[in-house]
């Protein structure tokens, strides 16, 4: 995989960084997004993807995350969820 920093995307500390971001974006998902495989697959592949761009704090991977399945970064999620999530 591309190295990213002095990391690639397989290091170890690259792994955990990548797994706390989906395991925060995961417990910030309201109950109004279903929970299932794919939507905790299409979280991981963007917080890969923007890992792999160069962003590597997992608070902001998580936001990206969340961003990307159409909510607002942590803190204001729930009251301002954007229309139309299915």
């Amino acid at each position: 995989m591309s190295a990213v920093g002095s990391q690639t995307a397989n290091h170890p500390e690259s792994v955990r960084a990548m797994a706390l971001a989906l395991d925060w974006a995961w417990e910030m998902l309201p109950a109004s997004i279903e929970r299932n495989d794919a939507t905790r697959r299409h979280m991981a592949m963007v917080i890969l993807d923007r890992f792999l761009n160069g962003e590597q704090d997992p608070e902001k991977l998580s936001d990206l995350a969340l961003v990307e399945i159409g909510l607002t970064k942590r803190g204001s999620i729930g009251s301002d969820e954007l229309d139309g999530l299915s």
